[in-house]
């Protein structure tokens, strides 16, 4: 087999979260596997806090000559954690005036966050969810500083990046050439906050070292606003004021145009929530 490419490394995390109402564990159960499948021959810097999904991921990185370095950590020990009940407040001042779902959620982040991912998911649900979504950053970072492989090179890859194969412009993250120094490279989204459509899909990210230690700073500092803002601001909504701060740290990925499904439906979410409560 040949030696997996030294030059970049891929950053995955996973916490299973029984709750979760964006992504079941049949998802991930289905996309993990498949988004590994993705980095064969690679390098993958992982984290997570279960045993049996690290016993797993070592067995799928064998089978695909993944080269791996595995870290275990509970969700409560991610340095966003302790923040979580601040945003939580947030997240309810947010959905405070809010009597009912919308008949359309204009593709939305805080009305879809705050009736699925709060009011449907559940309070526990919604901080370890949230938790996450914030680390992403900070376990970038950590995995750039860690530097096991001695790469030059570090991407952000959601655990079930593999469900958009085919389905977003530039889709195959494998083809991306070296990244331009200074710059995070990253798909573009569709979601909107407050009727302005977001910059950045979070769900891949490319950079070298110096950027990503800009972007953790600034993260930090972008984070510490938004928990001052009554908005359940998840990570991409984050990540949105620091490009329109820096937009000469960003670059989106180009290719061919696709439509995308949109992402929520009154029907498909709010019927969950009302077998769920009764209603």
């Amino acid at each position: 087999m040949a030696e997996p490419d030294r030059v970049r490394t891929y950053v995955m995390a996973y916490w299973p979260i029984p709750s979760n109402a964006k992504r079941s564990l049949d998802h991930y159960s289905k996309h993990l596997p498949l988004s590994l499948e993705m980095l064969a021959g690679q390098n993958l810097y992982f984290f997570s806090g279960s045993g049996d999904v690290l016993t797993a991921v070592q067995g799928l990185c064998i089978q695909n000559n993944i080269r791996l370095h595995a870290e275990r950590s509970a969700i409560a020990d991610l340095r966003k954690w302790p923040e979580m009940d601040q945003l939580l407040a947030r997240a309810r001042n947010f959905g405070s005036k809010l009597t009912e779902p919308p008949a359309d959620f204009r593709r939305d982040k805080g009305l879809i966050h705050y009736w699925r991912d709060l009011r449907q998911a559940g309070d526990d649900a919604f901080r370890k969810i949230f938790c996450i979504w914030h680390s992403k950053i900070d376990l970038l970072h950590a995995a750039s500083r860690a530097n096991p492989f001695s790469s030059s090179e570090f991407a952000w890859v959601d655990a079930s990046i593999s469900r958009f194969s085919g389905r977003r412009p530039g889709w195959d993250f494998r083809q991306l050439s070296a990244p331009r120094a200074g710059v995070v490279h990253h798909y573009p989204n569709v979601m909107c906050k407050g009727g302005r459509q977001l910059a950045l899909n979070a769900s891949f990210l490319l950079g070298d070292t110096a950027v990503i230690d800009r972007l953790y700073a600034a993260y930090e500092d972008a984070f510490a606003l938004c928990l001052r803002e009554d908005y359940p601001n998840d990570e991409e909504t984050v990540l949105h004021t620091i490009v329109s701060r820096m937009p000469e740290l960003f670059s989106v990925i180009s290719g061919r145009s696709v439509s995308y499904p949109d992402p929520i439906s009154r029907t498909s979410t709010m019927q969950s929530y009302s077998n769920r409560t009764g209603s």
